[in-house]
């Protein structure tokens, strides 16, 4: 099966057996200006800031394609009614710095049977991005390999931030007795190679927010062995101005 991306633990995918992918993307930023009137003279314009980028994309599932519509559509809702932030990634990019939040969704029903349960749905989705701005400098990769030796007293800035973002990437999530949710999930375990990918990009993500925020990862790519099915992310980070 060839994974599309993820939004969240939506899982958009295609293969022999079923379809479920997007469609229609839309990516928008928008500015915000403060309007000044002066007296017979033009209008004056200040910046104040920017608006929260927006992607809007279709989805079409049918049953015809091995897909219940009805069970993509509760994921959404869920997702929507929770208020739920999650990561858009597309193959291995992470749309977007930050996590996005479902803010509108729109469905049209199609092919009714008998019992007048739908087989197909489109269903137009409208994530909006949670803003923010950071000044970075300073880059440097992270190999998560497992070779890494833990040194007490890292030389320089560099060496601490990338032997904790090796910690958090090699320790299971709920493998610490006083943090259960340090580290990272294993669920792409026995998932296929692109999903497990899409799905490890979305986790380090998330977890190098919470416990490395002096860390911004700029990319994520990956080593993998087919004959073992090992995959060793590699990341590029860079280093928040404000953390130096």
């Amino acid at each position: 099966m060839a994974n599309v991306g993820t939004l969240g633990n939506i899982v958009f995918s295609a293969s022999s057996r079923k379809i479920s992918t997007i469609d229609d993307i839309t990516w928008s930023n928008s500015a915000q200006y403060a309007s000044h009137n002066r007296h017979l003279r033009a209008t004056l314009l200040e910046f104040t800031g920017t608006d929260a980028g927006s992607i809007s994309f279709t989805m079409y599932f049918s049953v015809f394609m091995g897909v219940d519509p009805m069970t993509e559509i509760t994921k959404l809702l869920n997702a929507l009614r929770d208020g739920e932030a999650m990561r858009l990634v597309i193959g291995t990019r992470a749309f977007g710095r930050h996590k996005w939040v479902i803010t509108r969704v729109s469905k049209t029903l199609e092919r009714f049977d008998r019992s007048w349960s739908f087989n197909c749905c489109r269903r137009k989705r409208i994530p909006q991005r949670v803003r923010d701005t950071e000044e970075l400098t300073m880059g440097f990769l992270v190999t998560a390999d497992g070779n890494m030796v833990n040194n007490l007293a890292p030389a320089t800035l560099v060496d601490e931030i990338s032997q904790n973002i090796s910690t958090i990437l090699l320790t299971p999530k709920g493998s610490v007795p006083l943090d259960r949710n340090f580290g990272t999930s294993w669920q792409f375990i026995s998932r296929n190679t692109p999903a497990a990918e899409s799905m490890i990009v979305s986790d380090i993500l998330d977890a190098v927010e919470e416990y490395e925020p002096r860390a911004e990862i700029l990319s994520i790519t990956f080593d993998t062995n087919e004959m073992t099915g090992q995959i060793i992310p590699r990341l590029e980070v860079s280093i928040r101005a404000d953390s130096q």
